[in-house]
């Protein structure tokens, strides 16, 4: 194990004992999705082995909301070893506030630098525009 993936494991267990992190994909988007910025993740954390629907629902809505989202090299049970959980995490969102959560997202953009979101701009842009409708239920329906 190289020292970026120690740190890793580190910065992910620290951030779980300060009760900083959020499981299930539709947990970790009604937190995306939140108004307020003490439930909105810092970094959204995707395994390896999660299924390319639920890879690309998350990125989509990280990108949206401007999420920094990253596709870790970790499959969903070495995340839940890291942070103490009994079954396997497809993704993992880690909550705002300093330290751990900034640290975990320095060395995610180490570790995975061509990540879909690990090295986005996580401040609003207001020059850029976008198409995408404001927020749909998965299934297609508004909300």
């Amino acid at each position: 194990m190289t020292r970026e993936e120690q740190n890793f494991a580190r910065y992910l267990g620290l951030c779980r004992r300060a009760g900083g992190v959020v499981r299930g994909g539709e947990t970790i988007l009604r937190a995306v999705r939140s108004e307020s910025a003490a439930k909105k993740p810092a970094l959204v954390l995707i395994a390896s082995d999660a299924s390319d629907r639920t890879a690309k629902q998350l990125a989509d809505k990280c990108r949206y909301y401007k999420v920094p989202c990253c596709r870790t090299a970790a499959d969903s049970f070495r995340l839940a070893e890291i942070t103490g959980f009994t079954s396997p995490c497809a993704a993992l969102g880690v909550l705002r506030g300093r330290g751990p959560s900034q640290a975990l997202h320095d060395v995610c953009k180490t570790l995975w630098p061509d990540s879909s979101a690990a090295h986005e701009d996580t401040q609003p842009n207001d020059t850029t525009e976008t198409n995408e409708p404001l927020d749909r239920k998965d299934d297609g329906e508004w909300q």
